[in-house]
């Protein structure tokens, strides 16, 4: 598991029918790396073709680009290294490193990165930073995600409940609660790219909303017998 900058990249081209799969390369530097030791360039195995219809189906096709910084978790084989996982081995990251001392543990030394690139200059880098810290089984602290609550737009604010919810700190129910009885999420059957500050509200509303229920669901658990939940949680034909 290692971060660094794409120096080389495949030219990707469009084309009809069965797409072929990891059949180009790309460079990429390796600065620094969380599991396992790598230095400087290797060559990574990429996608060099997209379908001209699009692509979708809930599966990535990895593209590279010139200059990009990426976290990458890698397989070696043979003289080059390949995506462990073709959909979620390569993720666009901050290129700040924190000035941390590492520590043994991957995960802390990833967090500690994350949290480097919440001050990075490009307004990209910080909402993937702070979405990447929610993916994190745990944080160490959240108190720098905290404190995006007072000085981030509104968009920023969403992510930053977001990765809180996702990470367990419920304290911040109320705030957010608070937030969207004055901003009511609205319901589409699409998002746009334009739609995104509406999307968040909408997934941190689902999100707040699945730890009433399950709030809700302890509280009658304890409370009540269990052959009456069977009776309330039941399809109307039991």
């Amino acid at each position: 598991v290692c971060k660094g900058q794409v120096v080389s990249a495949p030219v990707v081209k469009s084309i009809n029918g069965p797409l072929p799969r990891m059949t180009g390369v790309a460079t990429v530097k390796i600065d620094r790396c969380f599991k396992g030791a790598l230095n400087g360039p290797i060559i990574v195995t990429a996608d060099k073709y997209r379908p001209s219809g699009g692509w979708g189906g809930g599966v990535n096709i990895f593209t590279p680009e010139l200059g990009e910084y990426l976290l990458l978790f890698l397989n070696r084989k043979g003289e080059l290294y390949e995506l462990a996982d073709q959909n979620q081995g390569a993720l666009p990251v901050s290129a700040r490193t924190s000035t941390t001392t590492a520590s043994s543990d991957s995960i802390l030394n990833l967090e500690d990165d994350f949290k480097a690139g919440l001050e990075d200059s490009d307004p990209e880098m910080v909402l993937k930073s702070i979405c990447w810290l929610g993916h994190l089984e745990r944080l160490r602290s959240t108190t720098e995600l905290r404190l995006l609550l007072d000085q981030g737009d509104d968009v920023e604010r969403m992510y930053v409940f977001e990765s809180l919810l996702e990470v367990g700190d419920l304290s911040v129910i109320p705030d957010a609660a608070d937030y969207l009885d004055r901003n009511p999420p609205v319901w589409k059957p699409l998002f746009l790219p334009r739609d995104r500050l509406l999307e968040m509200r909408s997934r941190v509303f689902l999100l707040c909303a699945m730890y009433a229920i399950l709030r809700l669901f302890h509280t009658w658990s304890t409370s009540l017998n269990p052959v009456t939940l069977i009776f309330v949680f039941a399809p109307s034909w039991v």
